[in-house]
């Protein structure tokens, strides 16, 4: 169905319901964290979907194992690495969290969702451009 033909109680139920679906993706995202370990496993380093360093475990033998510059560079390598994994757990989690699976249209965290939504709706591929 052409959806300016549709009444009008129906699109704004369509678009109630992409703002539940934004909102559920947004909280995936943000609950979605990623942990990475450095410096022979003697570090390790936790960071959330949102990019905060939500923990950091040194083990002591880190200390005798690495002057405080090799150790700066260990904690620093953990937490760049945990982050990757937190961004694409994010994204993963974002895409899952649309009704329909339409997940990433285009690699398009932002947009990409409601673009496939929207074009599901209309009757549009996204493919066919």
């Amino acid at each position: 169905m052409d959806p300016r033909t549709q009444p009008v109680g129906t699109r704004l139920a369509d678009i109630e319901q992409l703002e539940r679906a934004a909102l559920r993706a947004q909280r995936a995202a943000q609950e979605a964290s990623g942990t990475a370990d450095a410096g022979a496993d003697l570090i390790t380093a936790t960071v959330t979907g949102e990019g905060r360093l939500e923990a950091l475990y040194l083990d002591a033998r880190v200390y005798r194992e690495y002057s405080p510059e090799q150790l700066a560079d260990e904690i620093v390598d953990a937490a760049t690495r945990a982050w990757n994994q937190a961004r694409e757990n994010a994204v993963e989690a974002y895409g899952k969290a649309w009704p329909d699976g339409p997940g990433l249209v285009d690699g398009d965290p932002a947009f990409g969702p409601v673009l496939g939504v929207l074009g599901s709706k209309s009757g549009r591929d996204r493919g066919s451009r």
